[in-house]
Parts: C-alpha cells; sequence; structure tokens
C-alpha cells in the first residue's frame, strides 16, 4: 500500500509540478481578493480533479493491467487514490488556513475565513471526485469522461455563484455554525465512503 501510495506522489510530481506552483500562488492570492470568494474555491477544485486525471494516465500506459501482476490487490488500488485525494485535500486546506490568516492578521478588513466557510471548501474539494471515481472504475476513463466534465462544470458554476461578489462573502461567512460546522463535512465524509465503496465494487468486477 505504501509503495501504491509513494507512485500516486510521483505521477503528481512528473506530471502536475506546475500546477502545483499555480495552486500555491492562488492560495497566496484569494486572501487579497476580497470582493470574490473564487480564487479560494478553485485550488481545492483543483486538487480534487488529479486522482481522476491521474487514472487516466494509468489507463493510457496500461498501468492497470500491468498492476494485476503485482502483490497488491484491486482494494489496495483503488484506495491508493483516495488516500491521495485526502491528502492532497488536507495539505490545500492547511495552506488555506496559513495564508488567509498571515494576511488577516495584517489587514484588518481582509475577509476572514470562518469555520463555515472553510467547511463549504472542503466539501466542495470532495464532490467532484466522489461522485466520479466510481463511474471512471467501472467504466473506465474515456466513458465517464462525460461525467467527469459535467460534474466538474457543475462545481465551477457553484463556486462562480457563491463566491462573486462581496454579499456572497458575507452570505457564506454568517451560515450557521452548527450547520456549516457538521453537515456539510459529515455529508463529504459519508460521500466519500460511499464512493470508496462503489469504487472497490466497480474495480474488483471490472475485467481489465
Amino acid at each position: 500500500m505504501k509503495g501504491l501510495l509513494r507512485k500516486e506522489l510521483y505521477t503528481v510530481w512528473a506530471y502536475y509540478k506546475v500546477f502545483v506552483v499555480v495552486v500555491i500562488a492562488f492560495i497566496c492570492i484569494g486572501p487579497c481578493n476580497r470582493g470574490s470568494l473564487f480564487l479560494m474555491y478553485y485550488p481545492m477544485l483543483f486538487v480534487g480533479m488529479i486522482p481522476m486525471s491521474l487514472l487516466a494516465y494509468d489507463e493510457n500506459s496500461k498501468w492497470l493491467a500491468y498492476s494485476a501482476a503485482l502483490p497488491c490487490t484491486r482494494r489496495q488500488i483503488v484506495s491508493a487514490k483516495y488516500l491521495l485525494l485526502l491528502i492532497l485535500v488536507a495539505a490545500v486546506t492547511l495552506l488555506t488556513v496559513i495564508a488567509q490568516s498571515a494576511y488577516a492578521a495584517l489587514h484588518i478588513d481582509a475577509v476572514r475565513l470562518s469555520p463555515s466557510l472553510l467547511c463549504t471548501i472542503l466539501a466542495l474539494g470532495l464532490l467532484a471526485p466522489s461522485l466520479v471515481l466510481p463511474i471512471e472504475f467501472k467504466f473506465g476513463v474515456e466513458k465517464g469522461r462525460l461525467v467527469y466534465y459535467a460534474v466538474m462544470i457543475a462545481a465551477s458554476v457553484l463556486a462562480a455563484v457563491f463566491g462573486n461578489s462581496t454579499e456572497s462573502v458575507n452570505q457564506v461567512q454568517i451560515l450557521p455554525l452548527p450547520v456549516a460546522a457538521w453537515t456539510l463535512p459529515l455529508a463529504a465524509g459519508v460521500l466519500l465512503g460511499v464512493s470508496w465503496l462503489l469504487s472497490v465494487h466497480f474495480y474488483e468486477t471490472r475485467e481489465l
């Protein structure tokens, strides 16, 4: 399992190192954009796409067929993708908190990263991969591509709608804390768990 996770991290660095720099730049710029939250949503949306994109690289390079000869199970291969997703989401969340806190300490009128806003960003990052990964593991990347695009467009539209004005910033910040702090992460966690179970089932019964 450790070897599979290292393989995923190496692949991210090989194909996405430039985009990792872009994501970090967006995280740093996000707090400066007081009138919109889109730059704060975008890094989480992007890292959510990475596990899905890596699955396409695995298929094109015949890695999925080759992995059948390795001492690892299909469940472990699926789990590595989900663990990578959790690592990336946790890293972006931590960097967002650090960047926002640093900017808020230097600017009194900065948009505050409230717990409800952080929960919204976190849930948004888990939404797309939770919906798309089971479809890709069942039908393959090519057949799941349309669903992938549809989910990403929908997520981008939601991010634009909720993060397009100062008014929306205030609306997100004043969401009832118990609702935001429990409902959104809980729903995202349940959805991710169901998604993992479906992906394992679909991939174990799929013919490569």
